[in-house]
């Protein structure tokens, strides 16, 4: 009786064994395909990324000889003075067309290098030390952008809190740069009101933090956890009401975590929108 105990005992750890090691073999097997499938993965970003970044800098160069010579038109710099006959009204606004798709495939292709950059790790910020008030920073960005408020009728406003730090650590070209697309959209979204930038301090934290808001169309509550996603176009229809590459808020999001930062976005259809960027001082 004993012997036929101990043979069963022996059967079920045998048993176990094998299915032990089996379930060993099945989960090498797993680890080594997902290792293949990361590799291929890697493999293929890197392929992406080489593309676009090709791709725009092969795009870049004609269409920068395009915008020159379409600028020696407007401006009538030819040399031979005898070739340099008047514009007529449709020449002219012609021309005027011509330039402005010009920059907005540029700003399409400047767009489509920088997340390639981003993407390949070749764009990290590069941190000085500079004071938020600076002229040539937030200040600076916000005067850039006012004709286009004034055009649309609408008021700018940038308001600094007595209390901001005096000196943060940052990449000021990197956060120019986001400020500038924000501005720019809510501008673009705003048909009447006002567009208002503040920067104060983040209480109880060494940080300090950046709101841009707007009284503008707003964005539908269901585009909101998607806006951040490149190419993505709240107004995704067929015959959108506004122009956009669907690239400046991705950048946007991708700068403020370069920075170790947060950027949130809360936002009422009919009202506006209102984005709060939070950013460590050091």
């Amino acid at each position: 009786m004993l012997s036929v105990l101990l043979y069963l005992l022996r059967s079920e750890f045998d048993n176990r064994l094998l299915a032990t090691e089996a379930a060993r073999r099945e989960t090498e097997q797993a680890l080594l395909s997902a290792q293949a499938a990361r590799h291929e993965a890697e493999e293929a970003n890197m392929a992406k990324t080489r593309f676009l970044s090709t791709m725009s800098h092969e795009l870049r160069t004609p269409l920068g000889a395009i915008i020159g010579y379409v600028g020696i038109l407007q401006s009538n710099m030819i040399k031979d003075k005898t070739e340099a006959l008047p514009l007529s009204k449709t020449q002219k606004e012609y021309l005027v067309s011509i330039r402005s798709n010009a920059d907005h495939l540029l700003g399409l292709i400047n767009g489509v290098l920088d997340l390639a950059k981003i993407s390949s790790g070749r764009m990290l910020p590069i941190l000085t030390t500079i004071n938020p008030t600076d002229p040539t920073f937030i200040v600076g960005t916000i005067n850039d952008l006012k004709s286009l408020a004034i055009t649309k009728g609408i008021e700018l406003e940038l308001q600094f809190d007595p209390k901001t730090p005096s000196e943060v650590r940052c990449d000021p070209m990197q956060l120019k740069q986001v400020v500038k697309n924000l501005v720019a959209n809510s501008i673009k979204f705003t048909r009447e009101g006002r567009v208002a930038v503040h920067v104060e301090p983040v209480e109880n934290k060494h940080a300090w933090k950046i709101t841009v808001s707007d009284t503008g169309v707003g964005i539908k509550h269901e585009a909101l956890e998607h806006i951040f996603e490149p190419f993505y176009q709240a107004d995704n229809s067929d015959s959108r009401n506004y122009e956009g590459t669907g690239l400046g808020l991705a950048i946007t999001k991708s700068f403020v975590e370069a920075h170790k930062g947060t950027i949130q976005v809360h936002s009422t259809l009919g009202k506006g929108t209102r984005f709060d960027i939070q950013l460590p001082c050091a």
